[in-house]
């Protein structure tokens, strides 16, 4: 009889070794989560980057407006504003691209395509030393395109 409540009790304690491992692997989960989302009162340094502002845009095309650096930071809350010439829209589609030497680059993020006039906002990773915008475009009408990234240090 002893041996069965020996057992018994030894196996309630892995049981509960168990519950405790498997709760703390869910707890680590929900901190990787939320380091992609911080919190205001973690974030100890922001910066706002213009990456890309074209007028009557009829090309796909890289940035317009030179390259940037957002790599003092973690994350990026990058928002982008469309406005259709003349009535007309068409599909555009920017890319967040990054470099170690401002020559070979690589695509990061690609935003959510956009086909109607509005602001659309797409977090991203930092990755690299150098960014820009690509932007590729679905036909010749006009377009008025921003993006605009706020950058945060985790």
């Amino acid at each position: 009889m002893k041996a069965i409540v020996a057992r018994l009790t030894n196996v309630m304690v892995l049981a509960l070794v168990a519950l405790v491992l498997v709760g703390l692997m869910v707890g680590v989960s929900a901190q990787r989560a939320a380091a992609a989302d911080p919190s205001p009162q973690t974030v100890s340094a922001v910066e706002t980057f213009a990456l890309y502002s074209g007028t009557g845009v009829t090309q796909s095309g890289v940035s317009l407006s030179g390259l940037y650096s957002m790599r003092n930071y973690g994350i990026a809350d990058c928002y982008t504003d469309y406005i259709a010439k003349g009535g007309t829209f068409q599909t555009a589609t920017m890319i967040l691209q990054s470099s170690a030497d401002a020559t070979n680059w690589l695509t990061d993020t690609t935003f959510t395509a956009m086909s109607a006039v509005g602001v659309s906002m797409t977090r991203v990773t930092v990755y690299g030393y150098y960014h820009r915008i690509y932007a590729t475009l679905g036909n010749t009408n006009p377009l008025t395109i921003t993006v605009k990234c706020v950058a945060k240090d985790n």
